[in-house]
């Protein structure tokens, strides 16, 4: 003969006791933050929310032809902009000059730009998070992790400025336009 152990049962009142008690912390609490607010003071900021993971960013740049093709890889929030100045090294004047932005989708950025109408040499090609190039809305996850003039970068190749904190990466490649 199998011996059972009793079924241990909760009190209604008990269940309906910590029912209750839970609702009023929570609207004691909810209490607490709005006259913090109404008070003119700041509620105390929430920690732990935002992911303190360094930025990764990598970048290759390769001619194809009279096309000049940036691309990498990055763990930036999808939607985030990379601002990308492009010059020829030779040319002090900057003649030879284009910029512009490169979105991240899926871990990913590509950006094709012509220069076939460059004249032969070594390529710059300077890629920045925050954009460097200015006018440019990051989305709200990249503002909140980063901040809104990325003062919360960590990870290779950040360099603070007095405006903020960028990440910035460098590549030079060879163009050789072929001659007709």
């Amino acid at each position: 003969m199998a011996t059972s152990t009793p079924e241990r049962k909760r009190h209604p009142r008990a269940r309906a006791l910590l029912i209750w008690g839970g609702l009023l912390a929570v609207v004691l609490v909810g209490a607490l933050l709005l006259s913090q607010r109404d008070n003119g003071e700041e509620p105390p900021p929430v920690t732990g929310l935002v992911e303190e993971a360094p930025v990764q960013l990598t970048l290759e740049a390769q001619v194809l032809g009279d096309t000049l093709l940036v691309h990498g890889t990055t763990n930036l929030p999808d939607g985030s902009l990379l601002s990308y100045e492009i010059h020829q090294v030779e040319d002090p004047q900057l003649r030879w000059h284009a910029e512009g932005h490169a979105q991240v989708a899926f871990g990913a950025f590509s950006e094709r730009i012509d220069i076939g109408d460059w004249p032969g040499g070594d390529v710059e090609v300077f890629l920045s998070f925050p954009s460097a190039l200015g006018g440019v809305e990051q989305p709200e996850e990249a503002v909140a992790r980063f901040g809104e003039r990325g003062e919360r970068l960590t990870g290779r190749n950040v360099v603070e400025y007095d405006e903020g904190n960028r990440i910035e990466k460098i590549a030079v490649v060879q163009h050789r336009p072929e001659q007709p």
